[in-house]
């Protein structure tokens, strides 16, 4: 039974190998080009990710550091020009001013912190439904097929999500319970984000209520001008004496300058390697989808030409073998192995629902049609069958016959063995082969 003992993607290849050798070494070549280039894509892609996120973090942090150094370049004005010791008096002659202030700004600060941890919880959360089929194709990606041994790649596999097929063996399979699950976990999410949404646009009109305050308090309060949290952390820290402040500005302005001289040349590095990245990517995609296509279009010209002819010499010999009503073969590009009919599609494989009569037509007539397609394309000289208990299976006689006069009849060396002795005529020499006992002593292998 040799079809049980090939993998579907062993049947196509063997198949091909004898009926057009240098077109199956062609569609192997690039079979192996496009799992390489795949794996290249995604490392490619991956590499990309991780530089796109480290050069978004130094972009923040050059951002940070921009803000940081305007406020105490901002500080550093306000020294020279005076004002800062103005604002330092009239808060320490109104305390109640001091004190009111103190309480919003810290109330500001608190909801700027909230704000920003609210918004990177929502985009982590936006993100959910656009990663889900991607988390799966490369999911599937890390697998080897066990019935084709071929890798599958990952833009295969969402082509299949998309039409309903598993993404794995790529057979028509409800995904409705995978999806009913992701579903359930977006529209969690959709509620997660609702929720977030509202929380933030609440924030959002505390944060102007409080800013609605301190800007009535500065109409106020002309004399503390254009005084924030900041500024005025500065002067609690250093108990309102204007050189420490002046010192630590001067400190921090150039920590800053230091900072941001490194933040910069780490963020020309990585966009420098984004864009190489993005370079490699772009190759690498355009080197598979033409590898890809070249399988797509050697493979239709294989089934085109010699594994249709393969098919259709096969389904000949299989009904010249079979007496009953005949079988339409079909053998598509993955190795399977079909037999359309009026009612069902049956299947060579596990549940094909195929008699055992069948099953052994169909491995004897499949062994003959390789062997004639092998010598006929000198692939190798196969000129001898051997069957092991061949008709063993096929209870009605016609059957029986009609295979034997269709292998004896084959320019081929026939060996067969039986326990049929009915069948001896059919064969040109005879060996009786007898069961004896085998007596041996340990001291025969020392």
């Amino acid at each position: 039974m040799p079809l049980d003992k090939l993998s579907r993607n062993k049947r196509i290849s063997l198949i091909r190998t004898v009926t057009n050798e240098d077109l199956r070494q062609r569609i192997e070549r690039f079979e192996r080009a496009e799992d390489q280039l795949e794996q290249l894509v995604v490392e490619t892609r991956d590499e990309k990710r991780r530089v796109s996120e480290d050069l978004q973090e130094v972009e923040r942090t050059i951002d940070d550091l921009e803000s940081q150094q305007e406020k105490y370049e901002n500080i550093q004005e306000k020294i020279s020009t005076g004002e800062l010791q103005e604002i330092s008096e009239q808060l320490q002659r109104n305390q109640e001013l001091e004190k009111k202030l103190d309480q919003l700004f810290r109330e500001k600060e608190g909801i700027r912190k909230r704000l920003r941890k609210l918004h990177r919880k929502k985009g982590k959360q936006e993100n959910y439904d656009s990663e889900v089929k991607e988390i799966i194709a490369e999911a599937v990606n890390d697998f080897v097929c066990p019935t084709c041994d071929r890798r599958i790649t990952t833009e295969k596999a969402k082509n299949r999500i998309d039409t309903g097929n598993c993404p794995y063996c790529g057979r028509k399979h409800s995904l409705k319970e995978l999806r009913n699950s992701i579903e359930e976990q977006i529209e969690r999410s959709d509620d997660l984000i609702e929720d977030l949404e509202a929380e933030i646009e609440e924030l959002r009109d505390q944060r102007q209520e409080v800013t609605d305050d301190i800007e009535q308090l500065r109409e106020e309060q002309p004399e503390i001008g254009e005084l924030d949290g900041f500024i005025k952390r500065r002067l609690d820290n250093h108990s309102h004496d204007i050189e420490a402040v002046q010192r630590h500005t001067q400190d921090e302005l150039e920590n800053i300058s230091e900072s941001l001289s490194e933040s910069r040349a780490k963020q020309e590095e990585l966009s420098e390697r984004k864009e190489r990245a993005e370079e490699r990517l772009e190759a690498y995609s355009d080197a598979l989808e033409s590898a890809s296509g070249m399988v797509d279009e050697l493979t239709e010209e294989s089934l085109e030409a010699g594994i249709q002819e393969f098919s259709d010499a096969w389904e000949e010999a299989y009904n010249e073998m079979n007496s009953n009503l005949e079988l339409e073969i079909d053998i598509n590009e993955e190795g399977r192995i079909q037999f359309p009919g009026r009612n069902n599609l049956r299947e060579y494989d596990r549940g094909g629902n195929l008699s055992g009569s069948e099953l052994h037509l169909l491995n004897i007539s499949f062994v003959s049609t390789l062997s004639q397609f092998a010598t006929e394309n000198e692939v190798i000289d196969w000129d001898t069958i051997v069957l092991d208990e061949p008709f063993s299976n096929l209870q009605e006689e016609e059957n029986k016959e009609a295979a034997l006069e269709y292998l004896t009849g084959l320019d081929k060396q026939l060996i067969a063995t039986t326990s049929d002795d009915s069948l001896e005529a059919w064969f040109e020499n005879v060996e009786v082969l007898e069961r004896e006992p085998l007596q041996t002593t340990l001291g025969d292998f020392v």
